[in-house]
């Protein structure tokens, strides 16, 4: 589930028979003239292969895809796809990933490349880190559209976390900006989520070889190129069984909280949800 910046609005993807009914994805909304829970549903053109991604922080825009294409949704116009490369099918090898507040900015991955698209400059590829195959792919964007984080690929199947810098002005960009890994790590970094105005990113760091969890979740903190730092305590070994990874999945808009997963082998296997605020962190749940 999608949930715009300001809270009011949640976007899901629903079970198979709903799908079967012909409504692949509803927005959970609050309507602001009577304070009461509102279902949208969005109809697609092809109903049976469709998913949402990310919705705009006021809740407007939806952006996901339907049959084999990448597409954004607004109550004005519906399901419009906004590229003709059929590459966003239930986003196996592509999908838009994320949205900038106003709706107007979509970064994703399609044919293995990260993109940014907006009206103005169409789907603009944003390129791979140097080495290694060409993979590469944009999972968060800032509130403004320009400044994107995500991954590339340096050598083998070893991955880094990315950032790309846009500049509205000229309509070009710098990076992919390689942020590194944690102190030697097995190269396999990755940033999932960025704050409203750039600064805060968080993802996942590799640990080096040896220690019992093999991912940590991380922030990248001080000016650009920043440091990974391990920001979660994913516990080795103890009632739950093995951690194998951990992993900052989303930040608030001012960067203030951060919420992630521990996932752990123990028989059946489950994941800690944790949050982070202010330094401490706060268990949220157990599945």
């Amino acid at each position: 589930m999608q949930t715009s910046r300001r809270g009011s609005f949640a976007v899901i993807n629903l079970n198979r028979h709903a799908l079967a009914a012909g409504i692949a994805i509803i927005v959970i909304c609050t309507s602001p003239a009577i304070g009461q829970p509102c279902f949208i549903p969005l109809t697609p053109p092809n109903p049976a292969n469709t998913g949402a991604y990310a919705i705009s922080a006021d809740g407007r825009v939806v952006v996901g895809y339907f049959g084999s294409k990448m597409g954004r949704w607004t109550a004005e116009t519906g399901w419009q796809s906004f590229t003709t490369v059929n590459d966003g099918g239930a986003g196996l090898s592509g999908g838009p990933f994320a949205v900038s507040a106003d709706g107007s900015v979509i970064v994703g991955r399609q044919l293995d490349i990260a993109f940014r698209w907006s009206a103005d400059t169409d789907l603009v590829s944003l390129g791979d880190l140097p080495g290694g195959a060409t993979n590469s792919g944009a999972f968060s964007v800032s509130a403004d559209g320009n400044v994107i984080v995500g991954y590339g690929i340096v050598f083998d199947d070893g991955a880094r976390a990315a950032r790309w810098v846009f500049d509205p002005k000229s309509g070009t960009f710098t990076g992919p900006e390689d942020l590194g890994d944690l102190p030697n790590g097995e190269t396999c970094s990755y940033a999932f989520a960025v704050s409203a105005d750039g600064t805060t990113v968080v993802g996942r760091g590799s640990a080096p070889p040896g220690l019992s969890s093999g991912l940590q979740a991380v922030q990248w903190i001080g000016s650009w190129p920043a440091t990974p730092v391990v920001i979660a305590n994913c516990y080795p070994v103890g009632q739950h069984g093995f951690c194998g990874a951990s992993s900052a999945r989303a930040t608030t808009a001012d960067g203030s909280a951060i919420f992630g997963l521990n996932s752990f082998s123990n028989d059946p296997p489950y994941t800690k949800l944790f949050r982070i605020l202010d330094g401490v962190e706060t268990d949220l749940a157990l599945s």
